[in-house]
């Protein structure tokens, strides 16, 4: 799937109540804006309302990655490579099973592999390189909406997190997280998972962007269907605060995964206890 693409089904999902009432209410002000459909600069998306411009830039966090490169994409990449070949042997009537079920157990590999290379502090160093990539271009966007008496900055995060409704027969799949009393517990990972490190990265812009929108995804759905949303106010330090006690956002030092031997059907492919 092509990153416009995505970007406008994340775009979408602002209008969805997904969020709960906190956040419908936060993101109200910018439903009833208009969108600038001719807008082709950045910010991603531009909407206006009288002369209050909300500019709402689009990225994602993964929570693995290859070479800098978000694992999620490289998994769809691959998987509609696989899909294009096959469909169109199929049609041509040269569709060869044998051959498709060896590059369908390279996926899956590639998959599990790509999966239990969780680790925690590699993920919140890219975290903090990709959040503070697009932070330093905040003037830039603010300088591209020049034209409106006020200008609004927001973060759309794409956040595609591991074992959503993954391997759902199997249960011992954990997420598991130290709290600030060093308690250790398991958590539901259809939520965004925050951090002290993440909430330290965040705290860096507020009163430079006005709010942050996390969407939470499967790493590895093709539909793309949203698990979660939520909003992170950052207009002030009160407002940031009040934004995670609304939304009971719950903080933890840091989290792993416990993965336990994964079978295909065609072979055990991997095994890992991060």
């Amino acid at each position: 799937m092509s990153k416009d693409k995505q970007e406008k089904i994340c775009f979408s999902n602002l209008y969805s109540n997904i969020g709960g009432k906190y956040v419908s209410d936060k993101l109200n002000i910018i439903k009833q804006a208009k969108i600038i459909d001719s807008w082709d600069e950045s910010p991603d998306f531009l909407l206006v309302d009288g002369n209050n411009a909300f500019g709402i830039e689009h990225f994602v966090f993964d929570q693995t990655y290859i070479e800098r490169r978000a694992g999620s994409r490289v998994v769809n990449e691959e998987t509609w490579a696989i899909y294009d070949i096959y469909h169109k042997d199929l049609e041509d009537g040269a569709f060869n099973s044998n051959n498709a079920a060896k590059d369908l157990e390279k996926l899956i590999q590639d998959m599990v592999d790509i999966a239990t290379m969780f680790d925690y502090e590699t993920c919140m160093n890219q975290f903090d390189r990709i959040f503070n990539k697009h932070a330093k271009k905040i003037i830039n966007y603010m300088n591209n909406l020049n034209n409106y008496r006020e200008k609004n900055i927001y973060f759309l995060i794409e956040v595609r997190s591991l074992f959503i409704n993954n391997y759902k027969n199997n249960t011992s799949i954990k997420c598991i997280a130290h709290r600030k009393d060093d308690a250790i517990v398991d958590i539901d990972v259809k939520q965004v998972v925050f951090t002290n490190k993440m909430i330290d990265i965040i705290k860096n812009q507020i009163g430079v962007l006005k709010g942050i929108v996390f969407q939470n995804y499967s790493f590895f759905d093709l539909n793309n269907k949203i698990k979660s949303m939520v909003f992170i106010d950052t207009s002030s330090i009160e407002a940031f605060k009040n934004s995670l006690e609304k939304q009971r956002i719950k903080v933890y030092k840091d989290y792993y995964y416990n993965v336990p031997r994964v079978r295909t059907c065609l072979n055990v492919v991997s095994s890992s206890n991060n």
